[in-house]
């Protein structure tokens, strides 16, 4: 049976096993186990999903618009929704209207109990990686990070930009 590793990853693999052949072999054997069982693994997903750059003809997914971070982080959870965030977008294609764009991050975001707009941070579990101010994402980020996929998404073809304010009462 051929390989399914790509021959750069068996090169490298093969020159590390001449140093030190154990640890490098039982890693070579379990990934090409691996890859078997998972009939094809990233390969399987890039022919139904394809990984396309900027501008490159085909469909494009809303977590495109994610792939680069937000212009500032609100707290040390924020990355961390934010990818959660993006992943919950994979299947969304674009173009994607604004409205639901808009209405499907804030979902997000209420789901974890994290306000639009004040400057006010929240403690959620899920995003702390430990440290002290682990966890916590504030409410201007959520607003502000909105405003950077409103401003990314006609980017992508679609049609129209929406533009999402808060204001203190």
């Amino acid at each position: 049976m051929q390989s399914e590793l790509p021959s750069s990853m068996i090169g490298m693999l093969s020159h590390s096993r001449r140093a030190s052949s154990g640890p490098i072999i039982a890693l070579l054997s379990t990934a090409k186990r691996t890859l078997r069982r998972s009939g094809g693994g990233l390969r399987k997903l890039d022919a139904q999903m394809p990984f396309l750059r900027f501008g490159e003809e085909g469909t494009h997914h809303a977590y495109e618009l994610f792939l680069s971070e937000p212009p500032f982080w609100g707290g040390r959870g924020a990355p961390l929704f934010w990818a959660y965030a993006a992943r919950e977008f994979t299947m969304d294609a674009l173009p994607m209207d604004p409205r639901l764009l808009m209405q499907k991050y804030l979902a997000i975001a209420y789901e974890f109990g994290i306000p639009y707009g004040v400057d006010e941070y929240v403690y959620v579990e899920r995003f702390a990686a430990g440290g002290m101010s682990s966890g916590h994402v504030g409410g201007a980020f959520i607003e502000k990070s909105l405003q950077t996929l409103l401003y990314r998404l006609p980017l992508y073809g679609t049609e129209g930009r929406l533009s999402v304010h808060y204001h203190q009462h």
